[in-house]
């Protein structure tokens, strides 16, 4: 996975407290990120914003409240702030400007972690609302919002080995998109095939696509040292890349 414009580390949790804004945009802010988030699959939300005053935020580090309910190592606390104000006609796209009534809507986003320390801190995101779109408005910040803290999925196609032909079925329904059933099925004929370098290296692929670096590296260095395949090699050599830089998840072909 390769992080997000605003990279938060490996935390799923978000935990929203209370932010800045008018009561009834607010709670709107919270149904619409909850369900945007539950529709994303990444992060998971628990929404405290009833309780408590906003954290402090104006300091190098964040401030909770007493009263605030505390945050476990891992989460990520998420202090949302709405605000409005007039938009230029030219803003909103409007063809004709008189009488104009668009209104920018801003969600200022501040993220930290449990001890405190600021991940994002003030990050805005805009949209403009022309009258009656507010709704509209809202989920376009949200959606702007989770895609600069999401980390995206990096794709790339990997060539599996192919020599052995009692494999065919397996790898054919790892590239058919059943990549886990495959790799299960390619786990019990490793097993009874320790000799089958090709079986090692393509187990090691159906592994690393479903992003599990570390076991993935085992299983390349067992199949290079029954063979010494390039293929084998350079999959070792992006293994190690993908787990020093946070790691990346392999597709097959």
């Amino acid at each position: 996975m390769k992080p997000g414009p605003l990279p938060l580390g490996n935390g799923r949790r978000l935990v929203l407290g209370p932010g800045l804004g008018e009561a009834e945009a607010r709670a709107a802010l919270g149904r619409e990120l909850a369900a945007q988030v539950s529709r994303g699959g990444y992060f998971n939300l628990t929404d405290n914003s009833r309780f408590g005053a906003p954290p402090d935020v104006a300091g190098a580090r964040v401030e909770l409240t007493d009263d605030e309910p505390s945050l476990q190592p891992g989460d990520i606390g998420v202090r949302l702030d709405l605000s409005e104000a007039p938009a230029s006609c030219s803003d909103s796209g409007a063809a004709v400007p008189v009488g104009c009534k668009a209104t920018a809507l801003t969600l200022r986003a501040h993220l930290f972690a449990a001890a405190g320390a600021f991940l994002v801190n003030g990050a805005a995101f805009t949209a403009v609302a022309e009258p009656g779109e507010a709704a509209k408005a809202l989920a376009e910040v949200v959606a702007a919002f989770l895609k600069a803290i999401t980390p995206v999925e990096v794709t790339r196609w990997v060539e599996l080995d192919g020599s052995d032909g009692d494999q065919t079925s397996m790898l054919q329904a790892a590239a058919d998109g059943q990549v886990a059933r495959a790799r299960e099925e390619l786990r019990f004929y490793a097993v009874e095939h320790q000799d089958n370098a090709a079986a090692w290296f393509n187990l090691g692929v159906l592994t690393e696509a479903l992003g599990q670096q570390g076991e993935a590296r085992r299983l390349f260095q067992r199949a290079i040292a029954l063979r010494a395949d390039r293929r084998y090699r350079e999959a070792l050599g992006r293994c190690d890349a993908a787990l020093l830089a946070g790691g990346e998840t392999a597709s097959v072909d």
